[in-house]
């Protein structure tokens, strides 16, 4: 959900700086691309994952907009859009 709503705030280095992040966390790669993937092959289950969120968790005005959007699917289909742009394989 956070990539969603701070997708706008990504700048030029922000892959590098993602990418040293993850080395500092100690997260493979490997481990990325296949959580990367999972969501990719598995979309209807983490979008509906993602829509519960937005009616439980999101402000009424901000859940409302966010249905009004697409929802869980539009989060999900942006999300992946923003990862597969900032996690080079």
């Amino acid at each position: 959900m956070d990539v969603f709503l701070y997708a706008d705030k990504l700048q030029a280095d922000s892959p590098t700086r993602l990418h040293q992040k993850l080395v500092q966390m100690q997260i493979p790669a490997e481990t990325i691309m296949r959580r990367l993937k999972d969501l990719q092959d598995n979309q209807q289950y983490h979008a509906t994952a993602i829509q519960k969120v937005i009616d439980e968790q999101m402000e009424t005005t901000v859940g409302h907009q966010m249905n009004a959007g697409g929802g869980g699917k539009t989060v999900l289909d942006s999300v992946l859009s923003v990862l597969t742009r900032i996690c080079p394989p």
